[in-house]
């Protein structure tokens, strides 16, 4: 808590899943509730859902399961709803109260996994983010089923992995690709992207 001259604790949480499943890693606050991931250890890991006010945790019904490995991005929450990705599997939207949403992935199908390690952002109408794949996918809030659901994609020149967050402004994505170059989609984007690696830069 805020104290003007100083800082004071109010609560504090360790070990919440027990000394197995590592340490939280990202944390975001939306509403009242701080949402906190677990990339956890031996396909173990979850999302948590905490109470600002005093620390206390959903009850064991309305937790997800321990199998949400490994969560490296920060979560984004709307109402009820957090939307989370993996670095294997993907992103997962989990409505606190009624279960997973929709997902990016098939158990069954492996080739069509969409791994993540951002943060997903989040627009008017869409869960937007970027995979280690090379693509940047935007999935409707509204989607439904365990995946892939219905999404524009949008594949960097060489599929290069991205592991940078997207950003979004004025109906624009921003994001930056492991090929080192700056890409801005827009809504009504012409110009084709150029396959070519960026100049070496050398600061002397």
């Amino acid at each position: 808590e805020d104290k003007g001259t100083e800082a004071a604790l109010v609560w504090c949480n360790r070990a919440a899943l027990g000394k197995d499943d590592g340490i939280p890693m990202q944390s975001s606050i939306a509403g009242g509730s701080v949402y906190t991931g677990w990339p956890g250890v031996d396909a173990a890991g979850t999302m948590l859902r905490v109470s600002l006010a005093d620390g206390s945790f959903d009850p064991k019904v309305d937790q997800l399961g321990r199998d949400r490995w490994a969560v490296f991005g920060t979560p984004a929450a709307r109402g009820n709803t957090v939307y989370f990705g993996r670095h294997i599997r993907g992103v997962t939207a989990y409505e606190y109260g009624k279960g997973s949403l929709w997902e990016t992935f098939r158990w069954t199908e492996p080739d069509a996994y969409t791994p993540t390690v951002g943060s997903p952002a989040l627009s008017k109408d869409h869960a937007v983010f970027t995979t280690m794949k090379g693509e940047l996918l935007a999935v409707p809030l509204v989607a439904s089923g365990r995946g892939p659901p219905a999404a524009f994609r949008f594949q960097v020149p060489g599929g290069v992995p991205i592991g940078s967050s997207p950003a979004l402004s004025q109906g624009h994505v921003f994001f930056g690709a492991d090929d080192g170059c700056l890409y801005v989609l827009g809504p009504d984007g012409r110009q084709p992207a150029v396959e070519a690696a960026p100049a070496a830069v050398v600061v002397a």
